[in-house]
């Protein structure tokens, strides 16, 4: 339940969290056994402004031990959620790549990510093509869902 609150976190850094989720969130953690006084205070602050959900989530963070992280902690975070989760098979290799990839743009293409959009691009171009020869363009396309896997996987362990 950490590393939850830990990804939290790192969404909340990239604008990619709501307000809406935070207390759900904490009431989860509560039944998992995670227990602080802001946490407490967070499950239960289900109509409040962001403003006051976000200083409570902060001391949440605190509460726990969740060091600060800058934009590109935060974003290589999510990216190795995302990559955990390709190779689990929890989700689609190619959304899941494309997260990887969105996020590389949003953080300026640190080197570790780049290998992605490049995969990726590949892949949307095989898509494009893949009504002219639908044989040929669902090998290439299974070959890059197979070199997104083992860069998630390079990712996933970097952590």
């Amino acid at each position: 339940m950490l590393q939850a609150i830990r990804i939290a976190a790192a969404r909340h850094i990239l604008g990619h969290l709501s307000s809406r989720e935070v207390p759900s969130l904490a009431t989860a953690a509560l039944e998992a056994g995670v227990d602080t006084p802001e946490l407490r205070i967070l499950a239960g602050q289900t109509d409040e402004p962001w403003s006051q959900i976000e200083t409570r989530f902060h001391a949440v963070l605190n509460e726990l031990g969740i060091p600060e992280m800058t934009r590109n902690e935060a974003g290589l975070v999510l990216a190795r959620d995302f990559a955990r989760r390709i190779v689990a098979g929890d989700i689609p290799v190619g959304s899941g790549g494309e997260a990887i990839a969105q996020l590389c743009s949003e953080l300026d293409f640190p080197p570790e990510l780049v290998p992605f959009v490049a995969i990726l691009s590949e892949r949307d171009d095989f898509q494009t093509c893949r009504t002219q020869d639908p044989a040929r363009y669902d090998r290439l396309i299974a070959e890059c869902d197979t070199q997104i896997v083992e860069l998630a996987r390079s990712l996933a362990v970097a952590a």
